[in-house]
């Protein structure tokens, strides 16, 4: 068990160093285009490649989008029913099977809560992606997302209708997965859950009664401040995103 952890541990480092020196190599051959002394701004500088235009000069900045995250996370007032939005979509791209579907019951007014936009859209990005796994596994089924407002907290609900989850009380350790080998490194649903401690939150699992699994995400309201309207997601009592 222990070398399986190693070999997962591995595997994601080498995948983390494969996605840094991705852009990194973008951006320094890009950069050799560029005059960066004073030195090199007194000689004359030689004529770019034919390959080079204008236009290379911006694209260090396009090919490393996930670098600017490497610092400290960015805290911004956000609405909760966007982000939830934003997942769906992107989750939604990825058309597999016409077994799965999405529900949206997004509470229309909802305070905002203060965070970082990505980072908590990867932890409803990686719900969403394990709920309909497991619902596509075991011959389809749906997944209803919920926003309310319970007290000084904005909650979001999962609620699947596929075959539970074993050990719900496990999910959230490191190197755990139910997905066979391969599939998943156990490590997702843990990333999860430091990132919503850091946002002072909380996340649950548990297991339905009439079936199903239930992932319950718990975020501080910012009850003195709500998103600008513009940007509240539209309240969803249809289906805005069905799974494929």
């Amino acid at each position: 068990m222990q070398s399986e952890k190693l070999v997962s541990l591995g595997q994601l480092a080498a995948g983390a160093a494969h996605e840094i020196n991705n852009p990194l190599a973008a951006i320094l051959g890009f950069s050799i285009c560029l005059p960066t002394t004073r030195r090199c701004r007194k000689r004359p500088a030689p004529p770019p490649p034919k390959s080079v235009t204008r236009r290379a000069a911006p694209k260090p900045r396009w090919q490393s989008p996930e670098l600017r995250q490497a610092g400290s996370p960015e805290r911004t007032l956000l609405d909760i029913n966007t982000v939830v939005n934003n997942a769906v979509q992107l989750r939604a791209l990825d058309l597999r099977s016409a077994t799965t579907r999405v529900e949206l019951q997004l509470e229309s007014v909802l305070p905002g809560v203060r965070g970082d936009g990505n980072q908590l859209m990867q932890v409803f990005f990686n719900i969403i992606s394990n709920a309909l796994d497991a619902m596509e596994a075991a011959k389809g089924g749906v997944l209803t997302i919920k926003t309310i407002r319970d007290r000084s907290n904005v909650v979001v609900l999962f609620s699947d209708s596929g075959p539970g989850i074993k050990e719900p009380h496990r999910v959230f350790d490191p190197f755990y997965t139910t997905k066979p080998v391969g599939k998943g490194t156990g490590l997702g649903l843990s990333i999860c859950f430091g990132i919503i401690q850091e946002h002072a939150g909380k996340i649950l699992c548990y297991n339905r009664q009439e079936g199903g699994a239930v992932f319950r995400v718990e975020l501080p309201a910012v009850l003195a401040a709500f998103p600008a309207k513009e940007l509240q997601a539209p309240s969803a009592s249809a289906n805005p995103a069905k799974r494929s």
